[in-house]
């Protein structure tokens, strides 16, 4: 019994020490994010010019679309979908660059794990770090889509508990995908992949116009369920989104696992 309780008190200190880890390791990437505030503040330039020069100036000539009328249906229709893309770019950009370099280059995590600091840490840390990144972007173009009229205030409050869980699903995405890069050459197929999503994914047109085969391939992508599970929630409050809720949560839950598994075999072999 005795030795029973020295090796449960081990493993809870072992566990609180990976747990301040995690917290320390979001506080010190706050702390370079900070000196480095221009880079972040870049991260909504782009989706701001798409949401004023498409949402504004197209949108006057389309009209109603996919249900919404009125003269800034384009613009609401547009808007959670520029949320939710510069929500994914911002955390799979966290989750995956500055990750393979500690990972790879630099030999950080190599390090860390040498003492009581389990792969399960940093994935957990990292992964934090990079929601709050990615959930940060979505906001500031979330309270500008709100000031314009396009969303309504009561609606985006709803809508900020939906951009954390998309953002710690991609964050966890983009950690499992990063353990299989073995050159800054790999990194291509990921922006492939995210550029791929960003054109097919109904974000300027409904996907309703694609052909079947097509429309069933790109319902199953985490921004075309981000996108839906958005809309519904700030655009055509009282849509039921339970279904996109819970696609987040099983998809975040098994990136989760599998960066872990990768985490763990790479470092601790």
């Amino acid at each position: 019994m005795r030795a029973e309780s020295v090796e449960n008190a081990t493993v809870s200190r072992a566990r609180g020490a990976g747990t301040r880890f995690a917290f320390g390791l979001v506080e010190r990437n706050v702390v370079v994010a900070t000196k480095d505030w221009l880079e972040i503040a870049t991260g909504v330039v782009e989706p701001v010019l798409y949401l004023l020069v498409l949402g504004i100036g197209l949108g006057r000539y389309v009209g109603e679309i996919d249900g919404l009328p009125g003269a800034d249906a384009y613009a609401a229709y547009l808007a959670p979908a520029m949320v939710v893309t510069t929500v994914m770019n911002g955390s799979v950009t966290e989750a995956t660059y500055s990750i393979f370099n500690k990972m790879r280059i630099s030999g950080f995590y190599a390090t860390v794990v040498q003492t009581s600091v389990t792969p399960a840490s940093i994935v957990l840390g990292e992964g934090l770090w990079a929601t709050v990144r990615g959930t940060l972007y979505g906001v500031v173009l979330l309270a500008m889509a709100t000031a314009c009229g396009w969303v309504d205030p009561a609606d985006a409050m709803w809508a900020v508990p939906c951009l954390v869980l998309i953002a710690m699903t991609f964050a966890f995405a983009g950690l499992a995908a990063t353990t299989f890069m073995r050159s800054w050459q790999d990194f291509d197929y990921v922006n492939v992949a995210l550029t791929s999503m960003f054109v097919l994914s109904g974000t300027f047109v409904p996907v309703t116009r694609y052909p079947g085969w097509l429309q069933e391939a790109v319902s199953w992508t985490p921004l075309y369920q981000g996108m839906v599970l958005l809309r519904d929630v700030a655009v055509r409050p009282g849509h039921p989104h339970a279904a996109g809720v819970v696609y987040f949560v099983v998809l975040g839950g098994l990136c989760l696992m599998a960066a872990t598994s990768r985490f763990t075999r790479i470092l601790h072999r």
